[in-house]
């Protein structure tokens, strides 16, 4: 759980399960601080938990979710298994929505939560656990489709654009 200052949380976000989105990552330290970076990922931490336990009445997968970051929110995301989005849908911004800005993957999440672990230090027993729970719980979801273990169409070996209108001119 993040820190707290008294009675408000020194980190917080926002889990929107309908709308399939984490977002509004806020930390009331400096950017500069480096325990920033830190309670901002025990809030993701604690968002992706939620998200893995409202999936079986969600009627969702691990990688429907996203997450709307911002500079430095961004870095966050990226180490537990999320991807920056090629082309976000800006279109959100008319609905008043926030852009979703990455995508969830789950053989990343699971390698970034295999790699914190073996990190940790072996004393710090909570910390520890909160990511075997999440470990535990992405390895439970099904693999994303799309990956069906075949090997991928063979490529054209000529592949000039051009080569059908010389082919039809002669040339």
């Amino acid at each position: 759980k993040p820190a707290r200052d008294g009675a408000v949380p020194l980190a917080a976000g926002r889990l929107r399960v309908g709308a399939r989105m984490v977002e509004r990552f806020s930390c009331s330290l400096p950017k500069e601080d480096p325990r920033h970076l830190e309670l901002l990922g025990l809030v993701l931490d604690s968002l992706l938990l939620a998200w893995l336990q409202a999936l079986p009445t969600a009627a969702a997968g691990f990688e429907e979710l996203g997450a709307a970051a911002n500079l430095h929110s961004a870095a966050v995301v990226e180490r537990v298994g999320f991807a920056e989005l090629e082309s976000p849908d800006l279109t959100s911004l008319g609905r008043g929505e926030p852009i979703r800005t990455h995508g969830a993957r789950l053989p990343a999440a699971i390698v970034a939560y295999e790699h914190r672990l073996a990190r940790l230090d072996a004393g710090d027993v909570e910390a520890r656990a909160a990511a075997q729970r999440i470990l535990d719980a992405l390895r439970a979801q099904e693999a994303p489709a799309g990956g069906s273990g075949e090997a991928a169409p063979p490529v054209a070996e000529d592949d000039d654009p051009w080569s059908a209108m010389r082919a039809s001119s002669g040339y």
